[in-house]
């Protein structure tokens, strides 16, 4: 790649993740009751440019939410 002559070494690709793939998200609400569901399962749609967050196409509602906390499979 072009950033080995720069870094001096390959880059980290470990923790890239192919798009469309299947993920669990934790979804933050403010007032959350005890038996609601907390995690929200979709695909993986990209990395956000600012930040250490995942954005997940959510597969019942088809709607997008940006997540820190995603298990990826």
């Amino acid at each position: 790649t072009p950033m080995e002559p720069l870094t001096w070494g390959r880059p980290e690709v470990s923790e890239l993740r192919a798009w469309g793939s299947s993920a669990l998200a934790l979804e933050r609400r403010n007032q959350q009751r005890k038996m609601e569901q907390r995690t929200g399962v979709g695909r993986f749609v990209r990395y956000t440019l600012v930040g250490n967050a995942d954005r997940i196409l959510k597969d019942r509602t088809n709607e997008v939410f940006e997540s820190r906390d995603v298990l990826m499979e």
